[in-house]
């Protein structure tokens, strides 16, 4: 029996399955290989991996996770899932019934493609592009803040109550 099985071997199935793999738990990751991400050319803004195609990512995470022989991923849809804490029961599309004390549901969500013409194949005629200097020019400027809030204020040593007194009275009277 598992430790936990994880349904859904993306980003996020394969970042839980890493940690409880390092925690030596036993692991089954189900994954059907379609990942929503899966028609992105490239990641934008992920930290070690800007600019690559997501399957390179998911690739190299399979690779990692390799080392850690308490991990099993397996190429299978759940299709139904049974049981309560502690003894949970999940068929997999071929037939295969495996148990664990815990799951993860991470499978995500399924984008349905716009009827518009070359939607689903990526040929939006406007695609987006990073901003140039001359798109950025033609932004609306607006007013820098000329005020700080509290928040930007250093800390000034403390003051005993004598003194605090003090520069009341003379704040109050000025």
């Amino acid at each position: 029996m598992n430790d936990v099985i994880i349904i859904g071997g993306s980003f996020a199935g394969l970042a839980a399955a890493l940690q409880l793999g390092r925690a030596r738990r036993k692991v089954t990751v189900l994954d059907t290989g379609l990942p929503r991400n899966r028609f992105a050319g490239h990641s934008h803004g992920l930290l070690g991996h800007d600019h690559k195609p997501p399957l390179h990512i998911l690739a190299e995470a399979r690779q990692q996770l390799a080392r850690y022989p308490t991990i099993r991923l397996v190429n299978a849809r759940a299709d139904r899932i049974s049981g309560a804490i502690d003894d949970f029961s999940v068929l997999t599309g071929n037939g295969e019934s495996l148990g664990a004390r815990r799951l993860i549901l991470s499978y995500g969500v399924v984008d349905q493609m716009s009827d518009v013409p070359g939607f689903a194949e990526g040929s939006n005629p406007t695609p987006h592009r990073p901003l140039d200097d001359a798109r950025r020019d033609a932004l609306p400027k607006y007013p820098r803040r000329t005020r700080q809030s509290p928040w930007h204020v250093r800390p000034t040593a403390r003051l005993d109550r004598d003194q605090q007194s003090a520069r009341r009275a003379k704040a109050a009277t000025a």
